[in-house]
């Protein structure tokens, strides 16, 4: 582990402590607007590069604050993977939607990037996994499961060589 390696990771550490861990009831449809127009995109054209669909918004538990987090976590680890292809971002090459049921709320964020190969997909939420390690030191989507989870939902990934990337994530619905 190099020297940059340990302080990343005392600076992520320190970004954690600080995140507020009170649970409250989020509307997904704001949280997403939130975490997308707040996110440090490199250009205009790149944020523009999201395109939303809204099929039914829906509440849960959980704290804004990590979800945010997350959901930015989510959108860097989308965008590193589409420059790795191309050098600008096109109108709907990240795609988040979200739906529900009756019982589930779904928020699902896909890609066109280069994709995951499977050999990668059992691990990559697992602390210290990276399949890059110029992309970071492998914390960022074990944080995302703890989030998830935290708020008594399932995270899943279905990727493939040169196909992209989608995370889909499962919640259950609470009253506004």
């Amino acid at each position: 582990v190099s020297m940059q390696d340990y302080l990343d990771l005392q600076s992520i550490n320190a970004q954690f402590l600080a995140l507020d861990t009170k649970q409250v009831a989020l509307s997904a449809q704001a949280l997403v607007r939130e975490a997308v127009s707040g996110h440090p995109f490199m250009s205009h054209s790149n944020q523009s590069a999201v395109a939303l669909r809204m099929v039914d918004d829906f509440y849960f538990c959980g704290s804004k604050q990590q979800w945010l987090h997350m959901l930015r976590n989510i959108l860097q680890n989308a965008v590193q993977a589409l420059y790795l292809e191309k050098d600008r971002l096109g109108a709907g090459d990240i795609t988040i939607t979200i739906s529900c049921t009756p019982i589930l709320g779904s928020i699902s964020i896909r890609d066109r990037g280069r994709g995951i190969d499977t050999a990668h997909l059992q691990q990559i939420f697992h602390p210290f996994y990276t399949v890059d390690k110029s992309a970071g030191i492998g914390l960022g989507l074990s944080y995302c499961k703890q989030v998830v989870q935290a708020s008594g939902g399932v995270i899943s990934v279905v990727s493939g060589k040169e196909q992209g990337t989608r995370f889909a994530i499962t919640l259950p619905r609470v009253e506004a």
